[in-house]
């Protein structure tokens, strides 16, 4: 039977470690490239929800001012009401237009607040048998609990009859 020869090797008497040394170091890079990743993927993340909710109050707070604009249109109690008053006039929920579409966890105000004195008349109305009324239609949204809230505010000029 033949022998395989193990020719002139030496046992290394010292090893030097060079290899785990380098492998640890790119170990540690990539490590903190991942959690850098991650901390600014949770970051964005949160940005985006927060823009998102903001915009969501922005358009229920402004969806009540165009509602409550089309409803004064019909009937104009409210204005009639916001004008005797001395202070401004709160809508109830049951008067708020957008109250029941809002999500849960929004709430809303939404108030008219009568400008005193006369403002100028819209187009097409006189003088002489009318009279410029102007109103701040106000409507607050928040979402509980987060700090978000958008606050809108509209002037709108109505012609009331004189006297």
């Amino acid at each position: 039977m033949k022998q395989l020869s193990t020719g002139n090797r030496s046992t290394p008497t010292k090893q030097r470690g060079a290899v785990l040394v380098v492998s640890l170091v790119i170990l540690t890079i990539l490590t903190v490239i991942a959690v850098n990743t991650s901390t600014d993927l949770s970051l964005q993340s949160n940005m985006a929800r927060n823009s998102q909710l903001s915009q969501n109050v922005f358009n229920l707070a402004f969806s009540e001012i165009n509602a409550q604009f089309e409803n004064i249109g019909a009937n104009q109690t409210l204005l009639v009401n916001s004008i005797n008053s001395t202070t401004p006039l709160s809508l109830t929920a049951a008067q708020m237009e957008m109250d029941d579409t809002a999500p849960a966890g929004y709430s809303q105000t939404f108030q008219i607040d009568y400008q005193e004195g006369t403002t100028y008349l819209p187009e097409g109305y006189t003088t002489d048998a009318y009279v410029g009324h102007l109103f701040n239609f106000d409507s607050t949204a928040d979402i509980n609990n987060t700090g978000t809230e958008s606050d809108q505010t509209q002037g709108v000029s109505y012609a009331g009859p004189k006297g």
